[in-house]
C-alpha cells in the first residue's frame, strides 16, 4: 500500500512537531494576536483622530467665535468713541466713556484668551500684528477722546484722518487671523479625513490578513487530522479483510495521530509474525514434523499466549496419538506373524 504523508505547515508557521491541543492553542493565539493588532490600530486611530479633532476645535474652530467677538468689541469701541466726540451732553459722554472702557477691557480679555490658541507661525505672526495695530488704534482713540473735551471739531477731524485708518488696519489684521484659522482648520479637516481613511484601510487589511491566515491554519489543521485518519480507516478495513502485511500510512507530524499510526503499525507487525508463525507450525506438523519450535515466542503475549499453548497441546496430543498408532501397528504386525507361523 502506498504511504500517505500529511504535512501541516502554514508558511513560516510549523505545526508538525506539536500535539493537536498545542496546535489548536497556537493557532488560536496567532489569530488572537492579529485581531489584537487590529484592535490596537483601531484604538490608536480613534485616539489620534479624536486628539487632532480636539486640537482643531481648540486652536481653530472655537477661537473663531472669540475672534469675531474681539472684532465686535473693537467696533463697539469705535462706536463709543464716535458718540463721545459727537454728543454734547456731558451725561451721555460719561456713559459712553464707561462703555468704551468696558469694551477696551473686553478687547484685552479676548486677546489674552485667543493668544494661547495660536500654534502655527502664521497664527503667531497674525496675533503680533493684531496686538500692534489694536495698541496703535487705542493710542489714537485716547488722543481723540482727550481732544474731544476741548474741541469736538478737532477730535472729529483727528478721528477721520487717523483713527479711521488705524481701525481699518486693526480690523484687517483680525480678518486675516480669521482667514488663517479657517485655512488651518480646513487643512486639519483634510488631514483627519485622509488619516481616517488610511486607518480604516489598515484595519480592513489586518482583518483580511487575519481571516486568510485563520482559514489557512484551520484548513491545514483539519487536513492534517482528517487525511491521516481517513487513510488509517482504509487500512483498518484492509486489515479486517485479512491484509496484515501491507504497511500503514506514514505521517510527518509528531502528535496523537502519529502515535496511533505507530501503535497500529506495531500491532499489525506483531499479528503478521503470529499469523506466519502459526502457518509455519501447522505446515510442519502436517508434514509429520512434531519436533519444532516457534520462531517468535516473544510475540505471544497476553491472550495471544493461549494460541501458542493450544498449538503446543495439539502438537503433543497428535504426537502421542501417532505413537499409539505406531505401537498398535507394530502389535498387529507381530500378531499377524504369529498367526502365520
Amino acid at each position: 500500500m502506498e504511504k500517505t504523508k500529511s504535512t501541516n505547515k502554514v508558511g513560516f508557521f510549523d505545526f508538525n512537531n506539536m500535539r493537536i491541543q498545542e496546535r489548536l492553542k497556537k493557532s488560536y493565539l496567532m489569530v488572537l494576536a492579529i485581531a489584537t493588532v487590529a484592535a490596537v490600530v483601531g484604538v490608536i486611530s480613534v485616539f489620534v483622530v479624536s486628539t487632532n479633532y480636539k486640537s482643531a476645535m481648540d486652536n481653530y474652530a472655537l477661537p473663531q467665535g472669540d475672534i469675531g467677538k474681539l472684532m465686535q468689541c473693537v467696533a463697539d469701541c469705535r462706536s463709543a468713541t464716535r458718540g463721545i466726540i459727537g454728543y454734547e451732553s456731558a451725561e451721555q459722554v460719561a456713559t459712553l466713556k464707561e462703555s468704551h472702557d468696558s469694551y477696551v477691557e473686553q478687547v484685552n480679555d479676548y486677546i489674552a484668551k485667543i493668544k494661547p490658541t495660536m500654534v502655527t507661525p502664521e497664527g503667531h505672526e497674525a496675533m503680533a500684528e493684531i496686538e500692534s495695530t489694536i495698541k496703535a488704534y487705542f493710542e489714537i482713540e485716547t488722543k481723540v477722546i482727550n481732544l474731544a473735551s476741548t474741541s469736538k471739531e478737532e477730535a472729529q477731524n483727528l478721528a477721520i484722518s487717523d483713527m479711521a485708518p488705524a481701525y481699518t488696519t486693526a480690523y484687517n489684521a483680525l480678518d486675516y487671523l480669521m482667514q488663517v484659522n479657517i485655512q488651518k482648520a480646513n487643512e486639519m479637516n483634510a488631514t483627519l479625513n485622509i488619516l481616517q481613511l488610511v486607518m480604516m484601510a489598515l484595519i480592513v487589511v489586518i482583518i483580511v490578513i487575519a481571516s486568510v491566515i485563520s482559514m489557512r491554519i484551520s484548513n491545514s489543521i483539519s487536513k492534517g487530522i482528517a487525511e491521516p485518519l481517513t487513510a488509517l480507516g482504509v487500512r483498518f478495513k484492509e486489515f479486517a479483510a485479512g491484509d496484515v502485511s501491507s504497511e500503514f500510512p506514514d505521517v510527518t507530524t509528531r502528535d496523537e495521530i502519529s502515535e496511533m499510526m505507530d501503535e497500529a503499525s506495531g500491532m499489525a507487525e506483531k499479528l503478521g509474525l503470529i499469523v506466519h508463525d502459526i502457518a509455519y507450525l501447522c505446515d510442519e506438523m502436517s508434514k509429520g514434523n512434531f519436533r519444532l519450535r516457534t520462531t517468535c515466542e516473544q510475540a505471544y503475549v497476553g491472550e495471544f499466549n493461549q494460541i501458542l499453548m493450544s498449538i503446543r497441546n495439539m502438537n503433543r496430543n497428535m504426537s502421542a496419538a501417532l505413537r499409539e498408532v505406531g505401537d498398535a501397528a507394530e502389535q498387529v504386525s507381530a500378531g499377524s506373524d504369529n498367526l502365520a507361523q
